[in-house]
């Protein structure tokens, strides 16, 4: 999971906002986010805050509908608290960790600039937070928020899905 939201204090503070159910959200399916923030400034997607983890890594954010979320994925190797995250090496060690940990797509650090990190359960559950400080894993609700935003299930999986990191187009 790489996906981190924050709830939007006053969801009518810009009705446009709330009007833009023509926009395609280029959110990656599998973590429910946006993919890049390049891509959120192609699709006209409105960039907000710039927030900065414990790392230092800074990441920008955009408002889709009463909810705001990271415009990219998250790159953090500590939690808030600065414990650092075990690193899986290998798909041995990923399948078999009972441990927070962290990796990279096809065990590769060079897909960390683009895609950032992959983490288990365990360092997704840790009471520690990987996500910068007032931010969280989103939870069912966010999702179920976000996807009635986006007009329902069947609508919002074509809004949600990239449309140039999948072969033919997704």
């Amino acid at each position: 999971l790489g996906s981190v939201i924050r709830s939007y204090e006053d969801e009518t503070s810009n009705p446009d906002l709330l009007k833009r159910d023509k926009i395609e959200y280029y959110l990656a399916a599998k973590a429910g986010q946006l993919l890049s923030s390049q891509v959120a400034s192609e699709a006209n997607l409105p960039i907000n805050e710039s927030i900065i983890d414990i790392d230092g890594n800074i990441y920008a954010t955009v408002v889709i509908g009463s909810q705001v979320w990271m415009a990219e994925n998250l790159k953090a190797e500590r939690y808030n608290n600065g414990d650092l995250l075990g690193m899986a090496i290998n798909n041995a060690t990923w399948s078999s960790s009972y441990f927070p940990a962290y990796s990279y797509y096809d065990n590769d650090e060079t897909y960390n600039l683009k895609y950032g990190k992959l983490y288990n359960w365990w360092a997704v559950a840790d009471s520690r937070n990987i996500c910068p400080s007032g931010w969280h894993i989103p939870s069912d609700s966010d999702f179920n928020t976000l996807i009635t935003f986006l007009g329902g299930p069947e609508i919002a999986v074509d809004k949600l899905k990239s449309s140039d990191l999948w072969l033919n187009g997704g």
